[in-house]
């Protein structure tokens, strides 16, 4: 008989693999001997860690570093799951998180041997892309007015300023005043700039 930690077998505990016997008696008075050849597997104390929780931009992939301390003994089995996402090897303590989805996701990491089930997660926030944008005439003609607007940024920098007339309070659409150089920076608040 083999067991994790202990085996309790007729109201006794056996802490260490041997060879034992127990004499029964049953209600009747007969008695029989139960001969045993137990194997007891000490129970492994490791710890296993996901990783920490973490933020990333759409289109990112996260690269997962799961730790299994103090050892990892021969079979022992990894797996991590998710439900909007996939992974090079999901088999594996150390692998890439290709994530699906925008938003929250928990990832999971289990570890299992012949004697005990380790569980740990992270949480991964995933932030969409911010796209900017700008449209207008693609030939300046110097005889006419010509009109930009620009989209999905925060902030919108014309410089020279004096060289545009801003129509809305952000500046996101101008007039141009001048034939000459302009440059136009937008920039957006947070990591995925």
């Amino acid at each position: 008989f083999t067991s994790c930690d202990s085996a309790l077998i007729n109201g006794k505990t056996y802490y260490q693999s041997g060879k034992y016997s127990q004499l029964l008696i049953n209600s009747k008075g007969c008695d029989s001997t139960l001969r045993l050849d137990l194997i007891i597997k000490p129970g492994n104390p490791s710890t296993l860690e996901a990783g920490i929780d973490t933020s990333i931009c759409e289109g990112e992939v996260i690269q997962l570093n799961g730790i299994f301390s103090p050892n990892s003994p021969v079979g022992t089995k990894f797996t991590w799951q998710s439900n909007h996402g996939s992974f090079d090897n999901p088999n594996n303590l150390n692998t890439n998180y290709y994530p699906t989805t925008i938003g929250d996701e928990r990832i999971f990491l289990s570890a299992a041997d012949d004697c005990k089930q380790w569980l740990d997660s992270l949480a991964v926030h995933v932030l969409p892309k911010q796209v900017v944008q700008v449209t207008g005439d693609t030939i300046i003609d110097p005889c006419k007015e010509i009109t930009f607007t620009a989209s999905g940024g925060t902030n919108y920098i014309w410089t020279p300023s004096s060289f545009v007339d801003c129509l809305d309070p952000p500046c996101s659409k101008v007039k141009l005043r001048s034939t000459t150089d302009v440059r136009f920076t937008i920039t957006t608040i947070g990591p995925c700039v």
